[in-house]
Parts: structure tokens; sequence; C-alpha cells
């Protein structure tokens, strides 16, 4: 960034993380048998000292929007994404695999949304 003269700190920062949450466990898990092969865990970016050197590289580009599975409950699958915000992420755009996008929406709007903004508005 020091060649185009800006502020990388200033620069906004997103990754994708496919989600599967729900209160009915065995709905969680159907989300989650979509997935695939599981994306990267955050501990694998752990090494990374900013979200430029998670996508920089071959190694970056190898990797796979992580992936998580919520059981209903809210506060474990936000200590999930602790991770990723405390990597300096300042947008997670989330993915539901599942076919109920409207219970996703809803169940993720009121019991996930609020527990992030309170802790990093």
């Amino acid at each position: 960034m020091q060649e185009s003269g800006r502020d990388a700190s200033q620069l906004d920062r997103m990754i994708e993380v496919k989600i599967s949450y729900d209160t009915d466990r065995n709905q969680a898990l159907e989300g989650h048998s979509r997935f695939g092969r599981a994306g990267a865990p955050a501990e694998s970016k752990a090494t990374s000292t900013t979200p430029g050197d998670v996508a920089a590289g071959p190694r970056g580009r190898a990797l796979r929007a992580p992936a998580l599975v919520g059981l209903g409950h809210p506060e474990e699958h936000v200590e999930q994404l602790r991770p990723y915000l405390e990597l300096g992420f300042t947008h997670l755009v989330f993915h539901h695999p599942g076919d109920d996008q409207s219970r996703f929406i809803k169940l993720y709007a009121e019991q996930i949304l609020p527990r992030l903004r309170k802790e990093w508005g």
C-alpha cells in the first residue's frame, strides 16, 4: 500500500463466512453438510498479521471461505467469529447454504447480529 500512498489501516477488509446456524440441531447440521469441503478455520490464518496477508499469494488464493456451524448457542457462535474480527476484517459476508433463507436471516438478525454490534460496533 505504500506505493499507492494510501493508508492501509483505513481500507475496508471483507471476508465471506459460510454459516449454518439454527436453533434446531438437525437443520444446522443439514446446512453444514451442504458446505462440501470445509473452509480453512480461523486458526490456520492466525499466523497472518493482517487480512491482506491472508489474501496475498498462492496460500491465500487457495483458502476457501471459512465454514461455521452454530447450534443455537449465540455466544459460542460469536466466539467462532471473533478471530476474523480480531484479524481486522471490517465486513463479514454471511453465506447460508440451507433452503430456508428467511428462517436463517430471522434467527441471525435476532440472536447473532445484536451481539456482534454490541462488541464490535
